[in-house]
């Protein structure tokens, strides 16, 4: 029976869920749809779908997520719309296929990668573009800091195949925080890249416990300072040509390298997001995903964040005037997209005129990240 696999994929409300439904003959069994993965800890899932009936599906498994049942292995035979996959390789990353007895499938996986030392690193494959196509799994990855990572941290690394990061923090930065911790045969290429909202946050924290005053914050950031930062510092960078420069060298890294890239900043959400967003435009994603994916930060961010409100509030430092520059809100992306269409004249312009991108980078940028379904 001729089948097809129309692998379109989408992201959820909670961003945890990647979803890559395939199509069949009108009269074949139902394709499984909406599946959604879990992971309640390493090397456990749980996966949910949608099926009319109650057709037998069988599940595979693979670190690969080009073709998890040809390249993979069977780990479940379901009548039914759910299962639990238990005891796999917990330092690799899993991806999912629920394929019904026509061959139809549904492929997904946790867009997070989950790390001791860094919180908010993931995989920004799997998201959906104007034309139909999708972004390829496992090829670019973006994220915070990773002067932290463990042992086990650093295999996960490994076995995700990345073999190139791309560091946008500044000297000071990596003095205070410490160089990338990752495999040998992982090659960092420095970049430094000025925002204004970690700059203005770092001056305003350090100052306020150097000298005991916690008032200095609201001198630095009190009457609105802090939101007006935070929501014209991305859009102001692209009318910086050495920010636009380190972003450029990165996709140009990211066309021309043989494996997965990784890049990141300090907290994965300011520079990461707006390298993230760039990518994704490029590649003609729409708007609606590309804010939906900066404003994921705040999910992986979460906990980190509340333990330096806690800490900051010991010492009598107001909070609240802090978390603008801390957390993600569409208004700080959304500004970037529309300057890029109205002043830029779209991002086939923008590319060229303002990124300095050829049209040979460009093009091997979307054919090496783009599938060739639609």
């Amino acid at each position: 029976m001729t089948t097809c696999k129309t692998r379109v994929l989408a992201l959820s409300a909670t961003g945890l869920m990647l979803v890559l439904a395939a199509c069949g003959k009108a009269d074949s069994a139902q394709t499984p749809t909406d599946l959604d993965v879990t992971s309640a800890s390493a090397g456990q899932y749980s996966l949910v779908w949608k099926q009319d009936g109650s057709e037998k599906v069988h599940v595979f498994a693979a670190a690969d997520p080009s073709n998890p049942a040809a390249e993979g292995k069977e780990v479940a035979t379901v009548e039914g719309t759910s299962t639990e996959v238990a005891g796999l390789d917990p330092l690799s990353r899993w991806y999912f296929e629920v394929q019904n007895e026509d061959g139809n499938s549904s492929i997904a996986s946790t867009r997070h990668v989950a790390l001791q030392g860094a919180a908010n690193v993931r995989d920004i494959g799997g998201y959906a573009t104007e034309a139909g196509q999708s972004v390829k799994w496992g090829l670019v990855f973006r994220g915070d800091r990773l002067n932290d990572l463990t042992a086990d941290d650093q295999q996960v690394i490994d076995n995700a195949g990345i073999r190139t990061v791309v560091d946008f923090r500044g000297d000071s930065e990596i003095a205070k925080d410490g160089p990338d911790k990752v495999p040998a045969n992982v090659k960092v290429l420095n970049t430094p890249v000025l925002d204004p909202g970690t700059q203005a946050l770092a001056t305003a924290i350090t100052s306020a416990l150097k000298s005991g005053d916690p008032a200095i914050v609201e001198q630095v950031l009190g009457g609105g300072e802090a939101v007006r930062i935070s929501e014209t510092g991305a859009v102001d960078q692209l009318s910086k040509p050495d920010g636009m420069a380190g972003y450029s060298q990165t996709l140009r890294t990211i066309a021309d390298s043989e494996s997965a890239v990784a890049y990141h900043c300090t907290a994965g959400k300011d520079r990461t997001g707006l390298m993230t967003a760039l990518l994704l435009g490029i590649l003609g994603v729409p708007d609606k995903t590309i804010v939906d994916d900066f404003v994921l930060s705040n999910t992986y961010n979460k906990a980190k964040n509340e333990q330096t409100y806690t800490y900051l509030s010991s010492k009598g430092i107001n909070v609240d005037l802090l978390k603008p520059l801390m957390e993600q809100r569409p208004s700080q992306i959304q500004p970037v997209l529309d300057k890029i269409q109205d002043q830029f004249g779209g991002w086939e312009k923008f590319s060229q005129d303002v990124l300095k991108l050829d049209a040979d980078t460009i093009a091997k940028l979307r054919s090496k990240l783009l599938t060739e379904d639609n």
